[in-house]
């Protein structure tokens, strides 16, 4: 999961879910409570699942909830730290290729027989 702030201090980024084999888009906030509230959206915009939770102990602790059809998960995440990147060049700290160019290469290796 990759998470920054825009330029309206809303929260942005994505996940990578292997079932899928994509990056699914996230939208969200940190509310007054320190609370993280994540919104993911469809292809098409349409908002399809909520993270909600809280940072503990650098891990991102909480409940994923489905709007379509209310499943709902526990989940942690470990913080793996900060990135030196911007949201343009998001890998900059690894690489001076295009984020394009990196998850085009990254797609190509998932193609290959594991």
């Amino acid at each position: 999961m990759i998470l920054y702030y825009d330029n309206d201090e809303e929260l942005v980024g994505n996940y990578f879910y292997t079932r899928y084999q994509g990056k699914i888009k996230l939208v969200g906030k940190v509310t007054k409570d320190k609370i993280l509230k994540l919104v993911e959206l469809d292809e098409e915009g349409n908002e399809v699942a909520t993270f909600v939770g809280e940072i503990v102990n650098r891990e991102f602790v909480g409940r994923w909830i489905s709007l379509i059809d209310e499943k709902e998960y526990n989940f942690n995440l470990n913080i793996g730290g900060s990135f030196w990147g911007t949201r343009e060049k998001i890998y900059a700290a690894f690489t001076s290729k295009t984020n394009e160019e990196v998850e085009d290469f990254l797609n190509e290796l998932m193609r290959f027989p594991h």
